[in-house]
């Protein structure tokens, strides 16, 4: 019973920080919008980063979303999955918007977000023959490592 406790403790905090970080990427978004439609604001060199972020956030919430599936089934093997995808789309939510707005502190930021995305790839990875979406986030994590090195 302590274990579903528990589970049930640590879905809700995740749903909460979804909820902060999906208030987030809203009042974000008319700049990503913007973004996502004129790519000449930021320029060629950070389209791909932008678009691998926003990938990486999509993939990393269905990873998310598969993990309190399985917990509320009493699994709980991906609790360690969860958490790293969680951080990964929180940083990439945050790059995206930095790489449209083309930041000074861009570069900064991207080479934060290897260190994570390859945190989130290595844990998914784990998991990724049993789980597709393991496996999804695992990818689109390993994309957007490969666009910040373009620009860290």
């Amino acid at each position: 019973m302590q274990k579903q406790e528990q589970v049930t403790n640590q879905t809700r905090r995740n749903l909460i920080a979804g909820a902060a970080g999906a208030a987030t990427l809203l009042a974000a978004s008319p700049l990503l919008g913007k973004d996502m439609h004129d790519h000449h604001s930021h320029g060629a060199s950070n389209n791909q980063l932008v678009d691998s972020a926003l990938h990486c956030v999509a993939k990393g919430e269905a990873c998310i979303e598969h993990c309190i599936q399985s917990f509320h089934k009493g699994d709980t093997e991906l609790s360690h999955c969860m958490e790293t995808a969680r951080e990964a789309v929180e940083a990439c939510k945050l790059l995206a918007t930095y790489g449209a707005g083309n930041s000074p502190h861009l570069a900064k930021l991207a080479g934060l977000c290897i260190d994570v995305c390859e945190t989130c790839a290595k844990e998914c990875k784990k998991h990724a023959k049993k789980h597709s979406f393991c496996k999804e986030c695992m990818d689109s994590c390993n994309d957007c490592i490969q666009a910040c090195k373009k620009v860290a």
